[in-house]
């Protein structure tokens, strides 16, 4: 199974309990088809940047889930079937997994552990105050 991101319009004629319910299809007609869906996203209205199929304004869905490469052929075309989805992108993306940082706790330690103490004595008498600073900066610009 490969990993895929679908994002979906659906048409602003359908209200938002209609949205809702159609996104819970497209994610059971996946699940049906032998896929996964981590969760079912709920529609969001929103003004397209221009129109798309006269409408200016559709809900908007992205959808993760996992699906066999072979049968994201016959998905699209039961995609292009429906009349509700006015425009549609399908994207295979990197699986999610715990990386190795997230899976093991990193010991760290704090920068100033980890600098010697003569450094640090430097570092404390190199502290200048805003006066001093400002008179450095005019004495380098010639001011």
């Amino acid at each position: 199974m490969r990993f895929y991101e679908l994002t979906y319009f659906i048409s602003p004629k359908l209200d938002e309990k209609e949205a809702r319910d159609f996104s819970e299809e497209i994610s059971n007609f996946i699940r049906e088809k032998g896929g996964m869906t981590a969760e079912i996203p709920n529609p969001q209205r929103r003004r397209l940047p221009y129109p798309i199929k006269k409408e200016v304004e559709a809900y908007f869905v992205n959808l993760n889930f996992y699906f066999e490469p072979e049968n994201v052929g016959n998905f699209t075309k039961d995609l292009d079937a429906k009349g509700q989805i006015i425009r549609y992108a399908i994207f295979t993306k990197e699986s999610p997994k715990k990386s190795e940082a997230q899976e093991k706790p990193v010991r760290t330690k704090k920068i100033e552990e980890s600098v010697p103490d003569q450094t640090r004595e430097k570092i404390k008498k190199e502290k200048v105050e805003l006066v001093d600073l400002e008179k450095k900066l005019e004495e380098i610009l010639g001011e």
